[in-house]
């Protein structure tokens, strides 16, 4: 499968994308009824017909022809110039030679190309930041560098777009101090395209239903949704896709003239929220939207959680998806508080699965042991925490071996892996505690613990309202696995 790196969080889980206009050939759905639901089946068989039916109509695929005038200025200040040189295709894709020139007495350092600081589009859809879209190029006081930005057909054919009529730039400078020298505002470069194409089309949504997005994804869609999820100053997600290989792409789009940062973040499947992989935090997630923007945001599942655990949770099919989400100025200010959004795509989304051995209850959460689980490099005890107050909960362990925090097992002092997840009121959260198996001397292994052999283990979480730093408890917590 054709696959691109991704910076996010995510996230978990994600991505970026800029845009403009909002005609979708798939009309949204009121937020009082359920979206519609766009599931890949076998067509009909066509019924006999005298006539032989047409040949369906071939789906279109990137063709570039826009070109740039050549020696374009994109930056011109404060002793720093930026070039493009020209836009070259090939049998794979598109490049853009960028010529950097650094007239200063100073070294700087130029970026352009994250999905939260200085995101790149093309046609208004962010370019996912990896190794070709993101840009990072340092001079030397009076140096000059020439730099390349490679496109590949199957990115353009993911978003649909056939041609590129216009480019968008972000460049952000930093001195040799790592000070802010420079930040652009938006800057796009138009190619002789730009008269004939239409970008007021969401020529993503064109790509799922015509079959182009599966092809450049290498993976077929499970599920394509739209309606109205999340609006909120301006931006609104109202499509998103759920690939055969567990991948959600949500779509949102900037309506207005100003730059923004979409923020979301507590990432919940079936309404159970999961922030943290075997220690890989996945806490937040942020896209910068250009005015008239789009955003394409991935979430992919195994970066949320291992697919042995789903069964663990009781989550047997992926019925929804949904977030926190709140929306900033470009300096990082909000007017509004983050709200639930939810993107349903099989009917109602099911409450999270409240069954287990509950070993804590105070502060507001209850802690449910749901089982526990071994693999290669650690020890799992399985956890659903539930807040069950009025504020934003935060339960973690962090820390070393040898502090306060390290689990006792069968009376011995052992390892374990970090894990965070933050989660709302009404919310439960995916726990899942690890004591490490065999990477250092007093672990499992190193005291001579077999996991089948392990009686009791005693541990202490934190949990705090709010953020981590606000600790209410820190309470000692001894499971019993003697019966297993």
């Amino acid at each position: 499968m054709k696959r691109r790196a991704f910076c996010v969080l995510a996230l978990l889980l994600g991505l970026s994308a800029c845009g403009s206009g909002s005609a979708q050939s798939t009309a949204s759905a009121p937020a009082s009824e359920k979206p519609e639901v766009k599931e890949t089946e076998p067509a009909p068989s066509a019924a006999p017909s005298e006539e032989p039916a047409p040949e369906p109509e071939e789906a279109k695929t990137f063709e570039g022809k826009g070109t740039i005038e050549e020696n374009t200025v994109l930056v011109d200040e404060k002793d720093l110039r930026i070039t493009a040189v020209k836009l070259a295709y090939s049998g794979s894709g598109a490049e853009l030679e960028i010529l950097m020139e650094n007239n200063s007495a100073q070294k700087l350092t130029v970026k352009s190309g994250t999905d939260t600081d200085n995101p790149t589009s093309v046609n208004g859809y962010c370019l996912v930041s990896d190794y070709s879209t993101f840009l990072m190029e340092s001079l030397d006081a009076g140096a000059s560098k020439t730099t390349r930005l490679s496109l590949r057909d199957d990115t353009f054919n993911t978003y649909g777009i056939t041609d590129i009529a216009e480019m968008e730039f972000i460049f952000t400078v930093q001195d040799e101090n790592n000070e802010n020298y420079l930040t652009t505002g938006p800057i796009k470069l138009k190619t002789s395209s730009a008269g004939s194409y239409d970008l007021s089309e969401d020529t993503f949504r064109l790509a799922v239903e015509d079959g182009r997005f599966a092809e450049a994804e290498g993976s077929g869609v499970k599920t394509f949704v739209t309606g109205d999820y999340f609006s909120q100053d301006g931006v609104e997600v109202g499509a998103a896709v759920f690939t055969e290989e567990g991948i959600i792409y949500m779509e949102a789009e900037n309506t207005t003239d100003q730059t923004v940062i979409f923020h979301y973040d507590e990432p919940a499947v079936n309404n159970i929220v999961f922030n943290d992989n075997g220690g890989m935090v996945v806490k937040h997630y942020d896209v910068k939207l250009a005015p008239h923007a789009r955003t394409l945001v991935p979430i992919r599942l195994n970066h949320l959680v291992s697919a042995d655990s789903f069964d663990m949770y009781g989550i047997q099919d992926v019925a929804g998806i949904s977030f926190m989400g709140r929306v900033a100025d470009a300096e990082d200010n909000s007017e509004h508080e983050a709200v639930l959004f939810e993107i349903p795509f099989s009917g109602d989304i099911p409450e999270a699965d409240l069954s287990g051995e509950e070993v804590y209850s105070g502060n507001g959460i209850r802690l449910l042991l749901k089982g526990t689980k071994d693999t290669e490099d650690s020890y799992y005890l399985v956890f659903l925490a539930v807040n069950e107050s009025d504020v934003s909960k935060t339960v973690f362990v962090k820390g070393y071996y040898d502090t306060d925090l390290a689990p006792m097992v069968n009376g011995m002092r052992t390892t374990f892996n970090n894990f965070e997840v933050t989660f709302s009121p009404g919310k439960a959260a995916a726990v899942e505690f690890g004591i490490d198996k065999n990477n250092s001397s007093i672990s499992l292994e190193g005291n001579g613990i077999a996991p089948e052999d392990i009686q009791t283990v005693i541990m202490k979480m934190a949990v705090a309202e709010g953020d981590k730093e606000n600790v209410v408890d820190i309470p000692e917590i001894t499971i019993d696995l003697s019966g297993n």
